[in-house]
């Protein structure tokens, strides 16, 4: 016959939750011990979860929901994620091309400016520079812009989306590069 305490306390369905995790919890600890390897595990989380859900703010907690699934892995290839970015890059550009002030919007100036973004997003996606990804980027996307400005003679517009692509490019491939 089980006591009547614990039997109140797994009927209530807020603290439920808190025992099963706390019996799992024991589990790992258990496996741990055994393995003799470094501790990795405290209780310490599982304790903060029973007082918690002791209050009631654990209705809100998604982490205890079994329904709710979350993406594993968001990693995709760096140079279709460059792809992506160059192409997005360079339609955006093309764009502020036929909507901006430039007197010159033939065939050629679209072309230089998606294929130019188009590089800053590739590269700087695939470029492993010993520094942050997204300022590597900014980089890249300086350098392949400079030729551009200089040409344009429009130094603020073109090298400021160079590093802005550039570094959204780097970040990007940072998050979700593998």
């Amino acid at each position: 016959m089980k006591s009547g305490r614990k039997e109140s306390v797994r009927n209530d369905c807020r603290i439920s939750w808190a025992a099963d995790g706390l019996e799992f919890g024991d589990t790992l600890f258990d496996r741990r011990k055994r393995r003799k390897r470094g501790v990795g595990f405290s209780l310490i989380p599982v304790v903060t979860v029973i007082k918690e859900e002791a209050a009631g703010n654990l209705r809100d907690l998604a982490c205890l929901r079994p329904s709710v699934r979350r993406c594993k892995s968001t990693s995709m290839n760096r140079i279709v994620l460059g792809t992506l970015c160059g192409i997005a890059f360079g339609v955006l550009d093309g764009l502020m091309v036929v909507f901006g002030k430039q007197p010159d919007k033939s065939t050629g100036m679209l072309l230089q400016a998606f294929f130019s973004r188009f590089a800053i997003g590739f590269l700087a996606a695939n470029v492993s520079l010993r520094m942050h990804p997204a300022l590597s980027g900014a980089l890249v996307g300086l350098l392949v812009s400079l030729p551009d400005a200089f040409a344009m003679k429009s130094y603020v517009g073109i090298l400021g989306t160079g590093l802005v692509f550039g570094a959204l490019a780097g970040w990007a491939a940072k998050m979700w590069a593998t």
